[in-house]
């Protein structure tokens, strides 16, 4: 009920590491090293594992024939299952155990992509499949006008935010590895060689047919073929654990209980969710398989049901696997690795070995792909370029396919050693899951660009690029450095960047935090960089032609240019495109284009301009459309053939001018002006309706090809030019025309009408002229002149009553200001002057306590001292409710620890419930609130003394709980109760109910002040009450976020207890009221202590500065000095640097108090309590 939920949080993450490497090197494999503790079987299988890839991929590369629709659907959805890596099948159950059901947001993501975002996904494989991309760098570039910039950046950033998955995939398999062998020397170099076969494997599929192109039958295969094993391994492994290792006994609710109370709150996996769907479209790995490997036809349809469904097959034994893992091992190995110890603990060795097969089919299948993927765009958009630009390659001839392959296979190479690198250097102590959250939170950033670059056609490359570096930049310095441990999150810049960040971010996890900031931020710089600067000409065009792509009007454009051949052999673009596609395939493909072009394909012969472009359309295929474009120029340049502007001719005439005409006539049909177009012999070539409206004109003078002459007399015969010769109006304007000048003219119809009409040339066509209805207009500027002078003469008027009226403001608020600052004397001297005598009666009483008397005399004493108390408490709270009622309660709010103010108040009253025999229950809370501490304490101690009071047996409940944003703090008691019509009652000044007098007697002034102190600080107050069954009292505080809040000034006013023996403790005591000082001298001395009293700051400081201080110095506030006992302090420390000091007031003002603080001075209110006193001078001595 109490308390607050726990978050998502890297600190839990690391409660799940894999220990380093500590718990392979030191024996954490000791019991499953008695049973498979054989590397040879272990290396066996693995070897015939890759070998059995290598043989299917082998045998599906080399098969001829087309596949069923059946077999192709399954074999893409099992691709798109290369989403679910080691992290997955293992790294999942380890989030499980210490974070609940923090691990189904990563796959809640995907789940909602697929289901919900069916049109998207469709634009994205339609738009990806017309432009024949080969990568996301690929498809980001051509959307935002084959922005070279764009392609490398993505790139760069692609391939550093993957290294860092990679490296999780290295070390799932050093560990897995290295945990069924039983061998901690296995797990040190296991993955090296793996890798290797990796790299061989990888590079195999590039080239391997004669042709360079992004995909690979065989890689589809292999990925399909390892989705299948892995989701066999989690189901099979899964049923052995729990039903026949558990016997079913995990689905009892205690335990699911724990798993929910330990998931994060809501707003958290939110965050991950979001990130997770991001990443589902533009992981490198997503991409190859879900655009890249798309067949076609039914496949998507299908696929958007059985990838969700196997997503929730392979996570369905995750918490029960979880649960089980905790209760056998408790925290002894990391839960990572559950899914294989508990099998191989227990004796299921087959199990054992499933479950390593599946968890190192899951990382090789994500290592495969992701390096291929990566190896087509670091080639295609940095190496080709590079070489093309910087490698004086004359002749296009000398850049063959080779060079590419070689590109390709080095590319993958480096990708795998800089991810060994890389888990070397930093994965090898962190989770599974915190090093996928920080890949995936990386990863994200290239959806913003992507779904805006699809569904918002102003989307600029302006503003992608500098969304891009203001995201990943962001997520480099709070989430990437801080959580794979580059930088110390506990103090630093980066430190304090994060926690100012956390202020303003929704969530309680630090990780999902800040890679909803740098991800929030990113969207924002792009959106606000489009509208700022604006795409340009071209790259407006490019975005018309990549998102509406018009092809068929465009292939027939081409058929009917009349000069659509040129002088380029059609065998030149042949020997082109063979060292790429290979022979067979370049000859099948020019077979279908001659089919479907309708042309016949000579070698000797012109190359129809349409194949120019269909040859283009296939390089990018291989290369990327820039590359391809950059290798057609150089290859046709010796023939002078632009072939820039040919292409672009090509790519946009069609589209352009379609688009251009409809926009165009959307614009002027849409305008509130009258638009007309006269060509440069006046006729009229184009116009709107609204140009019709307002002119009045009949239709014949409207039709396109009317003299413009013929429109002004018709216009001239009405009498809208005013009086003259119709033939001198009508050359006048058409003379004013034929300049060919802006030109303004605004006419007044006799109606009361009036247009403007505004001409402007056009180059080259002749002129266009608008005619704007600014009737209301110029009416309203007419009538705002009229206004303008009655306002300005009622304005003299009320600026001169204005004035006298200021001037008795300002005499009536400085007698506010003097009657304010009169209150603040009083109660400053009603505080003292009443509460001083009162001290010294106490101290007198309790120095005469302290003495042998007989009972009676004690008994007499006891209640002395308890009639003083009670005078006490009711001065206060009368001194209280007078200052609350005026308005001059200084009032501090800040954040405060609930925490802080309740735990003391709970050991203060559960002594006093325990005399009554009741018990007092605090439950402790870690929330935060905006509020005064001292009044909030002066409430609830309320609240708790009347449940203490008032309750003769039961019990009494201290805590808080969540509510709409608001903390409720409660109160609740098993007392008397109060009745439903008596409630407004008990905040009445003095008024006591009769039940309540029966038990406990006081003034009924309690809850008359904490009501006003809960107006004060704008909190709201409840009280629930059943007669004869108890009370809740209820205070509701604005919550907020957690915040370190400073330490106030320690009041020890209401501290008790005995304390350490005060004998011989030497001090100064200084008080300028007599009665004062002889009666707190003499209980001082009645204690043992060396006391020197002083009456004046002079004699203090005579001492101090003679040598004669003392460690100890107790000042009274007021000192009828100019200087006051703060001040005094201060100028003894300066004699006596180690001064401690104690403050005894009247005063509770907060400079007082902040004074104390600055000082490091104790403080104790008046009238002073001996056992506070001597609690006080326990502590600071």
């Amino acid at each position: 009920m109490f308390g607050a939920r726990p978050s998502l949080d890297p600190t839990k993450l690391e409660n799940h590491l894999f220990c380093g490497k500590s718990w392979v090197h030191y024996g954490c494999i000791g019991f499953i090293g008695d049973v498979m503790n054989n590397t040879l079987i272990v290396i066996i299988t693995l070897a015939s594992y890759l070998a059995m890839l290598m043989l299917i991929a082998r045998w599906f590369e080399n098969r001829q024939g087309p596949s069923r629709p059946w077999s192709q659907n399954l074999v893409y959805m099992l691709g798109l299952a290369v989403y679910c890596t080691s992290w997955t099948l293992l790294g999942s159950i380890g989030l499980a155990a210490s974070a609940g059901w923090a691990f189904l947001p990563i796959y809640v993501g995907p789940i909602l992509v697929f289901l919900l975002a069916k049109p998207f996904l469709r634009r994205y494989l339609e738009l990806a499949s017309d432009n024949n991309v080969t990568s996301l760098a690929d498809f980001l570039a051509s959307r935002f006008g084959r922005s070279r910039t764009i392609s490398l950046l993505v790139t760069l950033a692609v391939t550093f935010v993957s290294v860092p998955y990679l490296a999780l995939q290295v070390k799932a398999i050093d560990d897995t590895t290295a945990l069924m062998a039983g061998s901690a020397d296995l797990g040190q170099w296991i993955s090296l060689p793996v890798l290797f076969v990796m790299a061989l494997f990888a590079t195999s599929f590039i080239g391997r047919d004669g042709a360079v192109s992004a995909r690979s039958k065989g890689l589809l295969i292999t990925v399909a073929v390892e989705s299948g094993l892995k989701l066999l391994a989690a189901l099979i492994v899964g049923v052995g654990i729990v039903y026949f290792m558990n016997d079913g006994a995990v689905w009892q609710a205690p335990q699911w209980e724990v798993m929910t109370r330990a998931t994060p709150p809501l707003v958290d996996l939110a965050i991950i969710a979001i990130l997770a769907a991001a990443a589902a479209l533009c992981l490198p790995r997503q991409f190859h398989m879900m655009v890249l490997e798309h067949p076609g036809g039914k496949s998507l349809p299908i696929a958007r049901w059985m990838f969700p469904m196997y997503l929730l097959l392979i996570n369905l034994f995750v918490l029960p696997v979880a649960i089980i893992g905790n209760q056998q091992f408790g925290g002894s190995i990391s839960p990572d690795m559950y899914l294989l110890a508990i099998p191989a603990s227990q004796g299921y060795e087959f199990l054992a070995l499933l479950a390593l097969l599946g968890g190192f089919s899951a990382a090789t299948a994500m290592v495969l792909v992701t390096s291929f993927a990566l190896s087509t765009m670091i080639t295609n958009e940095i190496l080709i370029p590079a070489v093309l630009r910087f490698g004086k390659v004359s002749n296009i001839s000398k850049f063959d396919a080779r060079k590419v392959v070689l590109f390709r296979r080095l590319a993958v190479v480096m990708i795998l050693i800089a991810a060994y690198g890389a888990y070397q250097g930093l994965a090898q102590d962190r989770a599974l899951a915190q090093i996928g959250l920080v890949s995936f939170a990386g990863i994200a950033h290239f959806a913003p660009a992507l779904v805006l670059g699809i569904i918002w056609r102003d989307a600029s490359s302006n503003g992608v690029i500098l969304g891009l570096l203001a995201g990943l930049g962001s997520w480099v310095l709070l989430v990437m450095l801080p959580e794979l441990g580059f930088v110390d999150t506990s103090g630093g810049i980066i430190a304090t960047l994060r926690e100012e960040v956390f202020l303003i971010t929704p969530g309680y996890g630090t990780l999902a935090q800040a890679s909803l900031f740098s991800l929030t931020l990113n969207v924002l710089v792009t959106i606000g960089a489009s509208f700022l600067m604006a795409a340009s000409h071209e790259e407006h065009l490019q975005a018309t032609r990549f998102l509406n792509p018009l092809r068929e009007s465009q292939r027939n454009l081409e058929r009917l240019v009349d000069d659509g051949r040129v002088l380029v052999r059609v065998g030149d673009l042949r020997q082109l495109l063979e060292p790429y596609l290979g022979e067979e395939h370049t000859a099948r493909e020019f077979a279908e284009l001659a089919k479907r072009g309708g042309y016949n394909i000579d070698d000797d012969g012109q190359v129809p301009i349409k194949l120019i472009r269909d040859c283009e359309f296939l390089l990018s295929g291989i290369l990327g459309r820039a590359s391809a474009r950059l290798v057609m120029a150089m290859s046709l340049e010796r023939r002078r053939l632009d072939v820039d502007n040919i292409l672009a001719l090509l790519d946009d005439a069609s589209e352009a001018i379609q688009y251009s005409r409809a926009v165009l006539e959307a614009a002027i049909e849409n305008l509130v002006q009258g638009v007309g177009v006269f060509d440069e012999e006046l006729k009229l070539i184009c116009r709107n309706e609204r140009f019709h409206d307002l002119l009045l004109l009949p239709p014949h003078l409207t039709k396109m090809g009317t003299n413009l002459e013929d429109i002004l007399r018709h216009i001239a015969r009405r009498g809208e030019f005013g009086p003259g010769d119709v033939d001198d109006i009508v050359n006048q304007r058409l003379d004013a025309y034929r300049r060919m000048e802006d030109d303004v003219y605004i006419r007044e119809r006799p109606d009361g009408t009036v247009l403007e009409i505004l001409t402007r040339p056009i180059p080259g066509l002749g002129v266009v002229a608008s005619y704007h209805d600014i009737t209301e207009k110029v009416r309203a500027e007419r009538t705002l002149k009229l206004t303008n002078a009655i306002l300005e003469k009622k304005v003299l008027e009320r600026t001169q009553e204005l004035q006298a009226t200021n001037a008795a403001l300002r005499a009536a608020q400085r007698e506010a200001e003097r009657a304010n600052r009169s209150k603040t004397r009083f109660f400053a001297a009603a505080s003292h002057d009443l509460l001083q005598p009162l001290n010294a009666a106490r101290l007198f009483v309790s120095s005469l306590a302290d003495r042998e008397r007989g009972d009676e005399d004690k008994e007499l004493m006891q209640r002395a001292e308890a009639s003083l108390a009670a005078v006490d408490d009711l001065l206060n709270t009368l001194l209280d409710i007078t200052r609350l009622d005026a308005g001059v309660m200084p009032i501090n709010l800040r954040e405060v620890a609930l925490d802080e103010v309740l735990e003391p108040l709970a050991a203060e009253f559960r002594a006093l419930a325990e005399r009554k025999k009741l018990k007092l229950t605090y439950v402790p809370t870690s929330l935060m609130v905006r509020t005064d501490p001292k009044l909030l304490r002066r409430v609830v101690a309320n609240f708790l003394a009347n449940a203490v009071r008032y309750t003769e047996d039961g019990r009494i409940l201290l805590g808080c709980r969540q509510q709409q944003g608001r903390v409720v703090l409660q109160v609740g008691d098993t007392g008397i109760g109060i009745a439903p019509n008596r409630v407004s009652e008990v905040f009445m000044e003095f008024k006591r109910l009769e039940s309540a007098e029966k038990l406990a007697h006081g003034q009924g002034l309690g809850l008359a002040i904490v009501q006003r102190i809960a107006n004060s600080l704008n909190h709201e107050l409840k009280l629930a009450s059943i007669p004869g069954r108890g009370t809740m009292m209820s205070i509701l505080l604005p919550m907020v976020e957690k915040t370190i809040a400073p330490a106030p000034a320690m009041d020890l006013g209401r501290m008790s207890g005995p304390g350490r023996s005060l004998k011989n403790l030497p001090l100064i005591f200084i008080d300028d009221e007599p009665d004062i000082r002889k009666a707190l001298s003499g209980l001082l001395e009645r204690w043992g202590v060396k006391v020197q009293v002083c009456a004046t700051p002079q004699e203090v400081l005579s001492l101090f500065r003679n040598g004669k201080g003392t460690p100890l110095l107790v000042a009274d506030f007021f000192l009828s000095d100019p200087m006051d006992g703060l001040q005094l302090i201060a100028a003894c420390r300066a004699e006596m640097p180690a001064l401690k000091a104690l403050l005894i007031t009247a005063h509770r003002d907060d400079d007082v108090m902040q004074r104390a603080q600055d000082l490091h001075v104790t403080v104790i209110h008046k009238p002073v309590r001996p056992a506070a006193l001597r609690a006080a001078l326990s502590h600071v001595a």
